[in-house]
């Protein structure tokens, strides 16, 4: 049934206006249904808009770092100094010259290569190496020339070589600086003058006294890891660091070769983390 306009709205209760066209009335699920798309597409374009407003305040320029987006920082990282000639990112750590090899192989067989490092200047090198009496971690240290001719040993009985890696060059090529300690393999002692002089034979000069273990000399050793110095030839053997009870277990040179950087942790840090250990830096 058909009705004025006027009469459908004073009947529904409603306040609009009444175009004075008649109107059929249709409450079906329809209506509904349109007045929901409205809706949503309302709270679309409020939405689209709050996200040109937000994107408008990117153009502001923020007060600290903080307020950039991650998205929107640009860096690039460079370093300050040039790498050293005998950068250890270049070298194989386990590196070994094989003119020196093949004097271990043919002269040395009862002792272990363990590593070569070459000077910068490619000249000589330092062979890590092992014997049958050294303790598992426990290396010595000898000075080559890079054509294979040993030259001579540079680390004396009682003092052993740890951690292999860390024996490096200074960068201009005038020291050598390796990791050691007061070796835990048993050292022989010195023979005393009076048991190795020869009886007196009438008429005929003694020989000069000969001692069969050579006296240690002043090198001053300690019970942990301490780093130790020498020149390019070899001698001149010193440590650099003397704290008794610290442990050294890294070390690097400055590219001006006048410094040394190394880290170091107390014995009871060190047992608590063995397989990782984490110290503090220290400027030699």
């Amino acid at each position: 049934m058909i009705y004025p306009a006027e009469t459908v709205l004073r009947k529904e209760g409603a306040t609009t206006l009444n175009c004075g066209r008649p109107h059929r009335v249709c409450d079906s699920p329809r209506l509904r249904v349109c007045a929901l798309v409205l809706i949503v597409v309302a709270i679309a374009w409020m939405g689209a808009g709050c996200r040109r407003q937000s994107g408008s305040k990117q153009g502001v320029r923020p007060r600290t770092l903080r307020d950039v987006p991650a998205q929107r920082l640009a860096y690039h990282f460079t370093a300050d100094t040039d790498a050293p000639p005998s950068a250890a990112s270049s070298e194989d750590v386990n590196a070994k010259l094989p003119a020196i090899q093949s004097d271990f192989d043919t002269r040395r067989v009862d002792e272990a290569l363990l590593r070569t490092v070459l000077s910068p200047d490619r000249q000589r090198a330092l062979a890590i190496y092992a014997t049958g009496e050294d303790q598992p971690t426990e290396y010595r240290l000898d000075l080559y020339e890079a054509s294979g001719v040993f030259l001579r040993n540079i680390t004396p009985k009682g003092l052993a070589v740890v951690f292999a890696p860390a024996v490096a060059w200074s960068p201009d090529g005038n020291y050598a600086a390796f990791i050691g300690y007061k070796s835990a393999t048993p050292q022989p002692s010195p023979t005393p003058l009076e048991d190795v002089l020869p009886e007196s034979i009438p008429g005929i000069a003694s020989a000069s006294p000969t001692p069969s273990v050579p006296v240690t000399s002043d090198l001053t050793l300690f019970n942990t890891e301490q780093v130790y110095i020498c020149n390019r030839d070899g001698f001149d053997l010193k440590p650099l660091t003397t704290r008794e009870g610290l442990i050294y277990f890294y070390l690097a040179w400055s590219p001006d070769a006048s410094k040394l950087v190394a880290l170091a942790c107390r014995e009871s840090e060190w047992r608590e983390r063995p397989l990782r250990p984490a110290g503090r830096p220290r400027l030699l």
